[in-house]
């Protein structure tokens, strides 16, 4: 299976289904179309920004403050390590101008896609976390390590 690194918390944003669009400023990856990949947790952390938080799909009672502290934990423990796998159907050149769906492409890649390149995630599977090395851009994980269904451990 081909394979991609993010960063946290974006890996993790996608594991939850709360991100269902990864950015890029290159379109290296539209060759991923029609396939499922594994999604990786770069060891680097950017921080998480109020932009971020207003996708999120909360409201700030003491459960969510409570959820937001144990993904931040779980982000810290799952860095270098594949947390999902998702189906990419389709890949495009967002505008650079004001469009139709620019709003809710936003809130789903959880940042601003003007001028950047889209893919649109579905079937999103989270899996036991596995250490693996990830790499830039795309990179080919054992298929043997996957196996097993949404354990990503053979049983």
């Amino acid at each position: 299976m081909k394979g991609i690194s993010l960063h946290q918390p974006y890996a993790t944003f996608i594991a939850m289904k709360w991100k269902k669009i990864e950015t890029r400023y290159h379109s290296r990856f539209k060759c991923l179309v029609g396939e499922r990949i594994a999604i990786h947790a770069a060891k680097k952390v950017v921080p998480i920004t109020s932009f971020m938080c207003e996708c999120l799909p909360l409201n700030g009672t003491y459960h969510d403050i409570v959820k937001i502290n144990n993904i931040v934990r779980f982000m810290e423990m799952c860095r270098g390590k594949i947390l999902c796998t998702a189906l990419v159907t389709r890949a495009r050149w967002a505008p650079n101008i004001d469009f139709d769906f620019r709003k809710e492409w936003n809130k789903q890649a959880m940042c601003e896609v003007a001028g950047k390149f889209l893919l649109f995630l579905d079937e999103i599977e989270p899996i036991d976390p596995i250490p693996f090395r990830g790499h830039q851009g795309i990179f080919n994980v054992p298929d043997e390590l996957l196996i097993g269904g949404k354990n990503g451990r053979e049983n």
